[in-house]
């Protein structure tokens, strides 16, 4: 009894869907499609281009939020970093923790001696297993003697080994060659089923990312603030501003995540992530010690079902009188089906 896991699909062609006789072909190579398909559906988790100063001589770090996979699988983590003036040549150090709806936070990844060359663009990766329950990462970089970098963003994408036996929590059910390669195996309704059932929790499972905006969580060091007397207060001041492409779709739901502080006073709705000309969602700026708000925003997609689909969409915040407000982070993803 094997799990067979291809390292690339296997196209059927249609003539085998003719006057089929009761065997296991076709149905075999759908059934391990769908296993290299657990394998092989990466939609980025996470596309972030950070910002933020672009020559830091400090410890630097931000708060971004997530919904990972509900199977714990590994995330292929790529940083984008720029090495400046230096005393030459000064290694760096690229720290990754999670946050798990329980509180506080575990390190996946502390790599204290990352070798950087100055004026010269570091990609850093790593891969590390993510919580299902995980609701956010906190990413923090800095640079031996306090050397000047510039924080260019991060890339997160789904690196999952090949299934083993037993239903996932996601609800992928792996096949099992024996089910079908013993002689005079059944062919029953389960088998038929099962590769449509498996692609619907992949794409289900595996969230697609967006929209990003992420800027530092420290409210001494984040970029842009919503200060007084910089604007009236209760008057909404645009972060972000973006294009949200997703060929083939119409009106798809977006999932988002928002992490935003205030200095002081409300903390209700002070948050909006909207489409330009269309719907919005409103969000509290609850802090980054606790875990990100989240909600959804349903999009009317310009040229919608072809493979320019898109829409235009923008965060804002608001403070209240006397105090200031940071947008610390906000994430869309599109889940399929949503």
């Amino acid at each position: 009894m094997t799990i067979t896991t291809p390292s690339t699909p296997t196209i059927v062609a249609e003539s085998d869907y003719v006057q089929l006789a009761a065997a296991a072909t076709p149905l075999q190579t759908i059934l391990e499609n769908a296993n290299a398909a657990y394998q092989l559906h990466r939609p980025p988790l996470l596309v972030v281009g950070y910002t933020t100063d672009q020559q830091i001589d400090r410890t630097w770090s931000c708060q971004i939020p997530i919904v990972p996979s509900a199977d714990g699988i590994k995330y292929r983590f790529r940083h984008y970093l720029l090495p400046q003036t230096s005393s030459p040549n000064d290694t760096m150090t690229v720290k990754v923790e999670e946050w798990t709806s329980g509180g506080g936070w575990n390190t996946l990844q502390n790599d204290t001696a990352v070798a950087a060359t100055d004026n010269t663009q570091l990609i850093y990766e790593h891969t590390d297993t993510i919580d299902a329950d995980a609701r956010k990462l906190r990413i923090t970089y800095d640079r031996a003697n306090s050397g000047e970098f510039f924080p260019q963003g991060l890339l997160v994408y789904p690196l999952p080994d090949a299934p083993t036996a037993g239903v996932k929590a996601s609800g992928f059910a792996p096949f099992d060659d024996g089910m079908l390669s013993e002689t005079g195996a059944a062919l029953n309704v389960e088998h038929h089923n099962r590769p449509k059932r498996n692609a619907h929790a992949l794409l289900a499972d595996r969230y697609q990312c967006a929209m990003s905006f992420v800027q530092e969580d420290s409210t001494t060091h984040a970029r842009y603030d919503i200060a007084d007397p910089g604007l009236s207060a209760n008057l909404w001041l645009r972060v972000a501003h973006g294009r949200c492409v997703i060929p083939g779709q119409r009106t798809p739901t977006l999932v988002v995540h928002v992490i935003a502080s205030v200095s002081a006073g409300s903390t209700s709705e002070r948050v909006a992530v909207r489409q330009v000309g269309g719907a919005s969602a409103l969000f509290d700026a609850s802090g980054t010690s606790v875990a990100p708000e989240a909600g959804t925003l349903q999009v009317q997609l310009d040229a919608a079902g072809t493979l320019s689909a898109h829409a235009l969409l923008e965060a804002l915040g608001k403070r209240t009188s006397g105090n200031s407000m940071w947008v610390h982070a906000v994430v869309a993803w599109y889940v399929p089906g949503a």
